[in-house]
């Protein structure tokens, strides 16, 4: 959803792309290492929606106990990332 929120802004594919792709590289790097920034900066953990969903737990040990959360708050990003994407698209003038 995040690449259609990029492609309704930039209208280029190139730049959705690579727009995308560093929002992707950058929430998987802040949901993997955000254990090692000082104590100060791991409230950033929360920004991204890596963190949000743990496959370890899941596949891994069969822990499912915060899974409808975690279901629910990644639907609501999707949902809000659609939404954007909506409001900003009835507001583009597409070129032809």
């Amino acid at each position: 959803m995040t690449a259609l929120l990029f492609a309704t802004i930039f209208l280029n594919s190139k730049r959705t792309m690579g727009a995308a792709l560093a929002v992707m590289f950058l929430m998987f790097f802040i949901g993997s290492f955000w254990e090692y920034l000082p104590e100060a900066y791991q409230n950033i953990q929360y920004v991204s929606t890596w963190f949000c969903l743990n496959t370890l737990d899941l596949f891994g040990n069969g822990i499912f106990d915060d899974f409808l959360r975690d279901i629910f708050v990644l639907g609501g990003v999707n949902v809000v990332l659609i939404i954007a994407s909506l409001l900003i698209f009835r507001r583009r003038d597409i070129p032809v």
